[in-house]
């Protein structure tokens, strides 16, 4: 399953090094170490030529909340469906730009390694 104790790390981390908190105690390649191969990270590092033309904080925070409800649990296919249109109008609220539409599928990708791992659990109990 997806730790999302990590996923909070990673949001909380990336928004401290972004936004210069004085008393935090990394910097990138720390953060690159700390996170080896964490694709969610990878996506908060990328495009940040796109990343500077939003309210970056603002936009985790609504990424975060969209995505909370569903972590974690499997999905029905209505749930599906209303991510799917969330993530969307999301994407559209942010004039489609690249840094956010890659943090959105990465973390549709997430929710999707869960729901098919709980489905796996599930026909092995049966």
């Amino acid at each position: 399953m997806v730790d999302y104790k990590v996923v909070a790390g990673i949001f909380n981390d990336f928004m401290a090094l972004y936004v210069g908190k004085e008393k935090f105690r990394y910097g990138i390649e720390q953060l690159y170490r700390k996170y080896p191969d964490n694709t969610l990270f990878q996506a908060l590092m990328a495009n940040m030529n796109e990343a500077q033309k939003l309210r970056v904080p603002e936009v985790l925070r609504n990424v975060y909340e969209l995505f909370k409800p569903y972590r974690g649990r499997r999905l029905s296919d209505t749930e599906w469906e209303k991510i799917i249109n969330d993530t969307g109008k999301m994407n559209k609220m942010y004039g489609n730009n690249v840094w956010c539409r890659q943090i959105l599928l990465e973390l549709m990708n997430l929710l999707e390694l869960d729901n098919k791992e709980l489905r796996n659990q599930e026909k092995k109990v049966a």
